[in-house]
């Protein structure tokens, strides 16, 4: 998967080679590595210097209609803390499906539909 994607800082690459022994999936890679134990902006920062891990989100900083926005929270922390803020009150007023409604369920294992 790495070898694969061009886009990849090639020092970051070298890090998860050395860090995911082949046939070892309990490794732990952040996706942001400048400061992974942080909430932070500094994930975008990292989108600028190819660090996404994912390509699905560093295509963030490589399509137009998203880059100025990458660019944005990685200048200004606040705007970053804003805009969560922001996300955060909207996703609240969405209306969660509980089991209670008939609709949905809460899951036992959030990987797996409950076994009823």
């Amino acid at each position: 998967m790495i070898d694969g994607d061009p886009f990849l800082n090639s020092s970051l690459v070298q890090d998860i080679r050395q860090s995911c022994p082949q046939l070892n999936n309990n490794v732990f890679v952040p996706l942001d590595p400048s400061s992974p134990f942080e909430f932070d902006n500094s994930y975008y920062k990292g989108l600028q210097n190819n660090m996404g891990l994912l390509l699905t989100d560093q295509a963030l900083f490589a399509h137009p209609e998203t880059k100025d926005l990458v660019n944005q929270f990685a200048l200004s922390s606040n705007d970053f803390f804003q805009s969560f803020v922001d996300s955060i009150i909207k996703m609240s007023a969405i209306g969660v499906l509980t089991g209670e409604d008939g609709e949905g369920e809460i899951r036992n294992v959030c990987t797996q539909i409950n076994q009823n």
